[in-house]
């Protein structure tokens, strides 16, 4: 126990002192909790009891799963439902079958082959979901489109650990008990989440502590319901999470579990570092850099080529690309399971091992930088849109009754649909500007002009006839994408009128100081709008419940559009 203890102190000191480092050095902290983990592992030997640790990591994996279960929006990973199983199910059959030969070209031996291959074919669900949640875009179109990826693929790769524990003597009945213990364990969650969660919350509403330990309970409850089944842990988690994800207290208990899950994936990426065993790079090193190019450049092209193809523009398709190049989680347990069944040996385990660390680092470089990466690679990205079979279709939807100066609104979900409906009461011409398919698709049949794409791209910024336009207002917080806006729309006609978009105030006064003519904060506005209904109510506040039964049909509004 002492050891036990000891083992996870350093640890902990350690990847703290790699944080501030990190931060200090303006850097991503992911990369150190790795070199920190490799410090103490196979470096300096520090951490003895390395299996303990290992497990603590998988229970951060699971409460990570289950955080992001719980701020799922079900409604709007159905618009993506379509790109999500059909790509996610082309992705990783391609990436697998040229990893599988790939492996071969390198001599690899069978089955080391296909386990090299299904490695290189799943994204990392643990560090992109993590990330989204960090930057607060699960709910972003890219974001979407990512989640509904990695819950393909790993549900794909549950049946590959299915199918290689059966290596020897497969049998479909095998795959088929997998699939109906999973759609068991899918059903279970729905009948709880329908009959059991509702009013046991409610009662545990009344009571923070117990509401914390009761929702802990059941992502522990339902994880191991998950491994008694022969699944992972995570998917359990994850599930249960999407069940509590309808009860009003979501956010409540994800605030609470978001603690334990921080601390423990911390546990997680350092215990990936602590794994590398250093005696076998000397075998693996060209392997190791010829998979890493394959990872870094095969996979994302896959990927592009996906999105495209469903229509999506550059800049969606990029950020859903650097979110997917990760080396699953779900490879390093397929690989440990194969090394205990003599499937594989140490030296590939080794290399998966250090193709995930190369890769997670890589990864938290380019979302860490990737608006200037994007600036320089949307010109490249630009050639995929050609493959897409809506491009013509999509690109724009225009009336041309309307006359008149046009209001140009960038992005209609959420905070734009308030915009959208004031404009048409204040009977302006609209012209609606989205990256989102499906909303260009609604305001089609809603007849409202509206033009597919990004307005930062030359192109589609000329699509919106901007000598014709009085106003434009973008309710995009992306600070990068605004000033870009900024500086092609003052460059264009310096009296245009801009209205953007800002989480923060110091992103604020820097647009305002590049030009921006009024800035969008929802925080303040959404501060602004309780002191006004404060001093409306004229100390009579019971004014708030009708308030309250207006707020409730506009969300009902929203939430059927």
């Amino acid at each position: 126990m002492e050891n036990i203890f000891l083992d996870i102190g350093v640890l902990v000191i350690l990847a703290a002192l790699g944080a501030l480092l990190a931060t200090f050095l303006r850097q991503p902290l992911i990369p150190l909790y790795l070199l920190v983990g490799i410090l103490i592992g196979p470096v300096l030997g520090l951490v003895t009891n390395q299996e303990v640790i290992i497990t603590f990591s998988e229970i951060g994996i699971a409460l990570l799963l289950f955080v992001v279960g719980l701020r799922i929006d079900l409604g709007k990973l159905k618009s993506v439902a379509k790109i999500a199983v059909v790509g996610g199910i082309v992705k990783v059959g391609v990436l697998a079958l040229l990893g599988f030969l790939l492996a071969n070209f390198l001599d690899f031996a069978y089955p080391a082959t296909i386990y090299l291959g299904l490695a290189v074919a799943f994204g990392s669900t643990m560090v992109a979901l993590k990330i989204l949640s960090d930057r607060q875009e699960l709910n972003s179109l890219h974001g979407r489109i990512v989640i509904g990826f990695l819950l393909v693929e790993d549900i794909l790769a549950v049946l590959a650990l299915t199918v290689l524990s059966t290596l020897g003597s497969f049998e479909v009945t095998g795959l088929l008990l997998a699939l109906v213990k999973g759609i068991g364990l899918l059903l279970a969650v729905v009948l709880a989440s329908r009959f059991v969660f509702p009013w046991l919350f409610r009662y545990a509403s009344k009571f923070e502590e117990l509401m914390f330990i009761l929702a802990l309970g059941f992502c522990f409850g339902f994880a191991w319901l998950s491994y008694s089944l022969g699944l992972s842990i995570a998917i359990g988690a994850f599930f249960v999470g999407v069940g509590l994800a309808n009860l009003p207290y979501r956010l409540a208990i994800a605030g609470k579990v978001r603690v334990l899950r921080d601390f423990f994936a911390v546990i997680f990426f350092v215990t990936l570092g602590m794994q590398i065993a250093i005696s076998d790079l000397d075998l693996v090193w060209k392997a190791l850099v010829i998979f890493t190019l394959f990872v870094i450049i095969v996979n994302p092209l896959t990927t592009a080529l996906i999105t495209s193809i469903f229509g999506y523009k550059r800049r969606t398709t990029f950020m859903a690309v650097v979110f997917l190049i990760p080396t699953s989680e779900f490879a390093l347990i397929i690989v440990t399971e194969g090394m205990q069944r003599g499937d594989i040996g140490s030296n590939v385990f080794a290399l998966v091992v250090m193709l995930a660390v190369l890769t997670i680092t890589y990864m938290s470089y380019l979302v860490r930088f990737d608006w200037q990466i994007y600036k320089v690679a949307k010109w490249p990205l630009k050639i995929f849109e050609s493959f897409s079979r809506e491009h013509i279709e999509r690109v724009e939807i225009k009336d041309g009754k309307k006359k008149g100066k046009q209001v140009v609104l960038c992005g209609v979900d959420r905070l734009g649909h308030k915009i959208l409906k004031a404009l048409s009461s204040m009977r302006e011409s609209i012209l609606v500007v989205d990256l989102n398919p499906e909303l260009i698709e609604k305001m089609a049949r809603k007849k409202i002009p509206a033009i597919y794409g990004d307005i930062n791209d030359p192109e589609i910024f000329h699509k919106t006839e901007p000598k014709n336009t009085k106003l434009i207002i973008s309710t995009v917080p992306d600070k990068h994408d605004n000033l870009l806006l900024l500086e092609q729309t003052k460059s264009y006609r310096r009296s245009m009128v801009v209205c953007v978009t800002a989480s923060q105030a110091r992103d604020a006064l820097e647009l305002y100081k590049h030009g921006a003519d009024y800035v969008i904060v929802p925080k303040h506005l959404g501060g602004e709008h309780v002191a006004f209904l404060l001093k409306k109510s004229g100390n009579r506040f019971g004014k708030f419940k009708q308030t309250k039964k207006e707020h409730l049909r506009e969300l009902r509004e929203i939430m059927r559009k």
